[in-house]
C-alpha cells in the first residue's frame, strides 16, 4: 500500500521505478537476419525502418488474374440478367434499411438505423424518396430540405 501512496507523489521512489522501467524497456542493441550484432543508434534504427518498410511493402510486382475457364463460368437466367439493370424500388429501399445494423454508426443527423426501423410507418415515405432521388442521380439536398 505504501508503494502506491509514494508513487502518486514526486519521491525518490516515483525516479527510481521510472529509471528501472526506462532501463527494462531500453533496446541496447539488435540482431539482423545474418545473425549479427548491432548497438549502435544509427543502425539500430535503420533496422528498425527496414524491417517496418519490408513489412508494408508488397512483394507482388505483377497482377495475375483468375481466370474462369469459359465452361465453368456459372450463367444467369434472363429474370436474373434483367434484375441487375432493373431501376431500384421502395421494396429495395425498405429491405436495405431493414438489414442494416441496429445500434451501428448514426446518420450526420444523429439517428441510428434503429429509429428508422422501429418509426418506418412515420418516416419510410421520406426515407424511400430521398434514397430513390440519390439512386436516380438526382441531387442530394445540401441543409438536409
Amino acid at each position: 500500500m505504501e508503494a502506491i501512496r509514494d508513487g502518486d507523489r514526486n519521491t525518490c521512489y516515483y525516479h527510481l521505478s521510472t529509471i528501472i522501467r526506462r532501463n527494462i524497456n531500453r533496446i541496447e542493441a539488435l540482431q539482423n537476419s545474418n545473425g549479427d550484432w548491432f548497438s549502435d543508434e544509427s543502425s539500430i534504427k535503420e533496422m528498425v525502418r527496414a524491417y517496418f518498410k519490408d513489412l508494408y511493402t508488397d512483394d507482388s510486382d505483377t497482377y495475375t488474374p483468375y481466370i474462369i475457364p469459359a465452361n465453368n463460368f456459372p450463367r444467369l437466367s434472363k429474370e436474373k440478367m434483367d434484375s441487375l439493370s432493373a431501376p431500384f424500388t421502395g421494396r429495395d429501399i425498405k429491405k436495405a434499411m431493414f438489414n442494416m445494423a441496429a445500434f451501428k454508426a448514426p446518420r450526420p443527423d444523429g439517428y441510428q438505423a434503429l429509429f428508422f426501423q422501429k418509426q418506418w410507418d412515420l418516416t419510410g415515405d421520406q426515407v424511400t424518396k430521398l434514397a430513390l432521388n440519390i439512386l436516380h442521380g438526382r441531387e442530394f439536398p445540401i441543409g438536409g430540405k
